[in-house]
Formats: structure tokens, sequence, C-alpha cells
């Protein structure tokens, strides 16, 4: 794990990365904690690693995010559970078939982020309501689109460290 002070300047930075004011010389010092703080926190969380992935595609956390979701027709309003770079769980009201497209409407700050994905899995949520977690993945985003996404998700963990 990261050792305190590094988590604190990752903080800081990220920070200043989301208002874009870091200094040239701050840029690289950034992207080198964020690799590392991206490491520590999947090896904590015990995430599993695919092939060919890297640690900051694999980090997710959990976060709660307004969110609107159409599936099949059906419009869901509701809020994330987990966000990562790939996708994101949400609970819904109904089932959702598998693989089928959806379009989404995240309410990331400053501006809501609108795109496009597919249901990766959806099963039912406790016991004698109606609830489904639903977990969606992403068609590809755009550039500016995948940092605001991936923005959020290091908000949402460096949120769980308190």
């Amino acid at each position: 794990m990261l050792a305190q002070a590094d988590v604190a300047r990752f903080r800081d930075l990220h920070e200043r990365h989301k208002h874009e004011q870091l200094e040239l010389d701050e840029v690289a010092a950034y992207e080198s904690l964020r690799e590392a703080f991206a490491a520590a926190f999947v090896r904590a969380n015990r995430v599993s690693i695919r092939p060919g992935q890297t640690f900051r595609q694999a980090v997710r956390a959990a976060c709660a995010i307004q969110l609107e979701l159409t599936v099949e027709g059906r419009a869901h309003r509701t809020i994330t559970l987990e966000l990562s770079v790939q996708g994101f769980a949400a609970l819904v009201g109904g089932v959702c078939e598998l693989d089928a497209p959806c379009a989404f409407n995240l309410r990331i700050r400053p501006h809501e982020l609108r795109g496009t994905g597919r249901v990766r899995a959806c099963e039912r949520y406790g016991s004698g309501n109606m609830s489904y977690r639903v977990l969606v993945a992403f068609d590809p985003l755009s550039k500016a689109d995948a940092d605001r996404i991936e923005g959020a998700v290091f908000d949402a963990a460096l949120v769980s460290l308190g």
C-alpha cells in the first residue's frame, strides 16, 4: 500500500488536476502517483486483473451517481452502486436481457455524460423485492469522456479511504 504521505500528495494533485491547476513539473508526479494508487487500491480490494488489463482499468469504487438508464425501451432512474472506467453497476426495477444495448446519462459534474453500453449481467437483488443489480459495460468512450469517468472513479476511491 502507498504511504499515507503519498496518498495525501495524490489527493492534492488529483484535486488540482480536476481543476486544470497542475504545473508542468507536477504532471509527471501526478501520473506516477495515479498509477501507484491504482495498483495499491486494486490489490487492497482484491480485484482480479484480466490479461492485458492495467491497474487503472481495473479500479472500481462504490459511488452513488444519478443515472438515467434506458434498456429495451424501459427507462430507469436510479443511482450507480459502483463505477469503473469500463462500466457501472446499478439497481433497476426489472430484469434486463444479457447483451441488451442500452443508453445512459450519468450526472457527473459539471456536465452530464451520455453514452451507450451493453448489459453484461443482471441478477435479482435482495430478498422479496423486485430489484435487479445490472452491470453495464461502456461502448467505446471518447478520450474526454473516459478521462471524466476515470476522474470520478478516483474521486470515489479516495473518498472510500476517508
